[in-house]
């Protein structure tokens, strides 16, 4: 296919879409950017309260060796040991 550009008309202006046309329309009262903002400020607070509380440890891990090494001996005697009777002959194949 070939064009010929003399045919062609090049001063034309773009149609853009009525969705593109909305978003690119200026907001005169400021509302729309305003609410915006504020949207988005408090996205950045919420993330960033998120972010520092998931920091934080919520647990603290040790190993049996370490808590064996600081643990006195009435610390040690409160372990209960549960035992539960078996409901029948375990499953084998």
């Amino acid at each position: 296919m070939w064009w010929d550009p003399a045919a062609l008309r090049l001063d034309v202006q773009e149609s853009v879409g009525l969705a593109q046309h909305k978003l690119l329309t200026a907001d005169e009262s400021g509302a729309r950017s305003e609410a915006g903002i504020r949207r988005h400020d408090a996205w950045q607070a919420t993330r960033a309260r998120v972010r520092a509380e998931a920091g934080l440890a919520s647990l603290r891990v040790v190993t049996a060796t370490e808590q064996a090494a600081v643990a006195t001996f009435e610390a040690a005697a409160d372990v209960t040991v549960e035992t539960v009777a078996p409901d029948g002959p375990r499953p084998h194949g």
